[in-house]
């Protein structure tokens, strides 16, 4: 981790101390249960929530700018919300229900941000717009056949895309560990991880239960970060 004090930070080191961890917890072969790993989580979680503060504080994304207009070197911090439900969902101390609902509400966040640079065009249904006594009738309904088979698909296609985009992911990653490298290709090697990063936070967002309330907002619209 980054030496500096926390408000000696730069954006930059912050993202890179997430990016380590992020990488170190990809290559752990020790139980993500175990203390240090749970006190390393802890540690990246507040990361995130301090690199989403000194986002909205430096206003670095707008939401009636494309990703064209995003400076090269900034694009890589429109991962921060995936990665902060990366790290919450692997949480094993608090109530396991409520860290998923919380790591999903990340993920959506995710989402609907990369939606908004036109990254994707998924549209989510959030079901905790939907009063509490009404959700039981949106989970526990008959399955619709050709609504099963669409999705049966679009899983089918995420994968394929997901194989396309590590593969290309690894030769970029080549490229931008040269001495010179052209800002086109970082740009190419940012966008093609978020394009990752998309379906990675569907993938999750498959798993059943509603969302929580609370949103990480990471814009010029935020008022307040949420209660972690």
């Amino acid at each position: 981790m980054a030496a500096l004090g926390e408000d000696d930070m730069t954006m930059s080191d912050l993202f890179d101390d997430v990016w380590q961890l992020y990488s170190f917890m990809e290559g752990e072969d020790s139980s993500v249960g175990s203390p240090e790993v749970q006190t390393k989580l802890k540690n990246g979680i507040a990361q995130c929530e301090n690199a989403i503060h000194m986002i909205n504080d430096l206003q670095l994304f707008s939401s009636n700018e494309g990703i064209q207009e995003v400076a090269t070197n900034e694009i890589r911090y429109l991962l921060v919300p995936a990665l902060l439900g990366y790290f919450t969902q692997k949480l094993i101390e608090n109530e396991r229900i409520e860290t998923i609902k919380k790591a999903r509400t990340y993920f959506q966040h995710y989402i609907k941000l990369c939606k908004q640079y036109e990254l994707t065009n998924v549209q989510l249904q959030d079901i905790s717009d939907v009063p509490e006594n009404e959700q039981h009738t949106l989970t526990n309904k008959l399955p619709d056949l050709s609504s099963m088979a669409d999705t049966r698909q679009s899983k089918i296609d995420r994968y394929k895309r997901q194989k396309e985009t590590a593969s290309k992911l690894k030769e970029l990653d080549k490229a931008v560990n040269e001495a010179h490298v052209d800002e086109s290709v970082k740009r190419d090697y940012y966008i093609t991880s978020l394009k990752q990063w998309i379906d990675n936070a569907l993938k999750e967002l498959d798993v059943p239960n509603a969302s929580a309330k609370q949103r990480p907002c990471m814009g010029p619209r935020c008022v307040k970060h949420p209660t972690p």
